[in-house]
């Protein structure tokens, strides 16, 4: 994808309005929002949390499918979002893509709960990953074979972002800043 102006306008718009926002929920909140507003074909999205002792939790979500997706995502232990959080490694594998649900034969278990809910394609892209729990941001649509690589690209740096405002919240400041005292 080529930068373009529409492109520079959604960066800009992003993190102006992101970095607006006065509380970390807030954040996931919007940028949840800002997926569904701008990413082509996305229909529904969500911040999924996957502890490695609790099990799953939608820290943010644009519907109630969204939940219903963690939550069975969570229970069979698979799927695209669950396999974009615990992703291993380097950030070269940075989302998991089912563009079209009735094809797909990755994770058996979750696909029959996914189409009983209307999903058509998904993709999951990894925010942030310790020892402790792994996150990831989900897009829905309720059609197949719809997001292309201009949504993947947006969908990349908006998943980037989010885990900006999670790794902070969870370290109480910005990475590779150091805190004032130390400046």
């Amino acid at each position: 994808m080529a930068i373009d102006d529409t492109s520079l306008e959604f960066f800009a718009d992003l993190a102006r309005d992101l970095t607006a926002q006065t509380s970390k929920q807030a954040v996931l909140d919007r940028a949840v929002e800002q997926a569904v507003r701008h990413l082509d074909g996305c229909d529904d999205a969500g911040i999924l949390l996957l502890y490695r002792k609790r099990g799953v939790e939608t820290i943010a979500a644009s519907s109630r499918r969204v939940h219903d997706s963690d939550q069975a995502q969570g229970r069979l232990r698979e799927g695209p979002c669950f396999d974009a959080a615990l992703q291993a490694g380097s950030w070269h594998n940075r989302f998991y893509r089912s563009g079209d649900l009735a094809t797909e034969t990755r994770w058996p278990s979750y696909i029959p709960q996914a189409r009983a809910l209307g999903i058509g394609s998904m993709v999951g892209f990894q925010l942030y990953r310790d020892e402790e729990f792994f996150a990831a941001l989900n897009l829905y649509s309720d059609r197949r074979q719809t997001f292309g690589e201009r949504a993947e690209k947006l969908g990349w740096v908006l998943a980037s972002y989010a885990a900006v405002v999670l790794i902070s919240a969870r370290t109480g400041k910005l990475p590779g800043v150091p805190p004032p005292e130390e400046a």
